[in-house]
């Protein structure tokens, strides 16, 4: 099942749902934004086969020229997306789809192209995808944050700080 309310922290095992997910709602972002320049990817823990993760896709969308972000948030709130503002280096400008209030099914993150967050998000999936080692040390880690936290989201993602940073250096 896909969807997880905002305010707590459940991970579930791998769903190959989650790529027919990403694929749908990728093809409503490219449709709605085909007048701008954009890079769509398919982000987050469900962008990795075989790793635990929310049920929430993520969704990351590189604007190649920030002048059309105003067009950009106007395509995507067009397709039922709701803009959340900019969170910075925690996820960039971040639109959310909901199945009913507070329940996110996705996360679409939003950033200017030469963003280095950009580059991290792409990396640290691509790391997962490639060592099974890694996914399973990550998705361990996970299922432990959550159980410690499944009311707190901050606690949780700080959680995974020193991991992420880790798997990024390359060690």
């Amino acid at each position: 099942m896909l969807g997880l309310n905002r305010y707590k922290v459940a991970v579930s095992e791998s769903d190959s749902g989650w790529k027919s997910e990403y694929e749908k709602i990728a093809s409503e972002i490219r449709e709605a934004t085909s007048h701008i320049e954009v890079q769509i990817e398919h982000i987050g823990s469900t962008s990795v086969p075989g790793l635990a993760a929310k049920p929430i896709v993520d969704v990351g969308i590189l604007l190649c020229d920030c002048a059309d972000f105003q067009s950009l948030e106007a395509a995507l709130s067009s397709i039922g997306l709701i803009y959340r503002g900019d969170k910075g280096t925690e996820g960039g400008h971040l639109f959310i789809r909901e199945s009913a209030p507070e329940v996110r099914t996705h996360h679409i993150h939003v950033y200017f192209k030469g963003a280095p967050e950009w580059g991290r998000y792409l990396t640290f999936r691509d790391r997962l995808r490639a060592s099974t080692e890694l996914r399973e040390e990550y998705g361990a880690l996970k299922r432990k944050l959550a159980e410690k936290y499944e009311d707190d989201r901050f606690a949780y993602t700080a959680g995974k700080t020193e991991f992420v940073q880790r798997v990024l250096e390359g060690s």
